[in-house]
């Protein structure tokens, strides 16, 4: 007498092939829905007379040309995902040098809700969760080197002043102090 899960094994070694072909077939028609589920547009209101859909291209242009408009950052890539009764907006940022993450952060988080809010109208509830990927230039990154721009001046005008004289000597005194 053999027991159920014996059985099951038996059918699955008989019809292997078919039972992997029909795995395969919906994994990918769930892949493909997905794919092209990003390009339609979602509901963002309904009213007596009917619906009024938004494509997510014109969410992502208008969150980008909101915050291109905030200093001190600037907006990489934006996700919008749609839910039932949220609409939550992913923001991926990159900050310059010596800009407080707290602060931008709730720059550009105004900055993308009052976008989607004003221009769309109330639609959903809106989240927007900010990401730093990035900080732009490089912390502690030396300027314009003093020596270089005097010894340029010096081969122009052949005479040093007593102030780029001192500013050598102070810089000098950095350098050693680093190695």
């Amino acid at each position: 007498m053999e027991t159920w899960d014996r059985q099951l094994l038996a059918f699955i070694v008989a019809y292997k092939e078919i039972i992997g072909g029909v795995v395969a077939f919906l994994l990918l028609w769930i892949i493909i829905h997905r794919f092209f589920a990003r390009f339609r547009p979602f509901r963002a209101a309904s009213t007596d007379n009917g619906s009024v859909f938004v494509s997510r291209a014109t969410v992502l242009n208008l969150i980008r040309s909101a915050c291109a408009e905030i200093e001190g950052g600037s907006v990489k890539r934006v996700q919008c995902i749609n839910k039932r009764r949220l609409l939550l907006l992913k923001l991926y940022i990159s900050l310059d040098v010596n800009q407080s993450f707290e602060v931008s952060s709730m720059r550009f988080q105004e900055a993308a809700k009052n976008a989607v809010t004003h221009c769309l109208g109330a639609l959903k509830a809106v989240r927007v969760d900010v990401v730093l990927d990035g900080v732009k230039g490089e912390y502690g990154e030396p300027k314009k080197s003093v020596a270089k721009s005097l010894s340029a001046s010096f081969s122009e005008s052949n005479t040093i002043s007593s102030e780029n004289l001192s500013t050598v000597s102070s810089e000098e005194e950095v350098k050693s102090e680093d190695d």
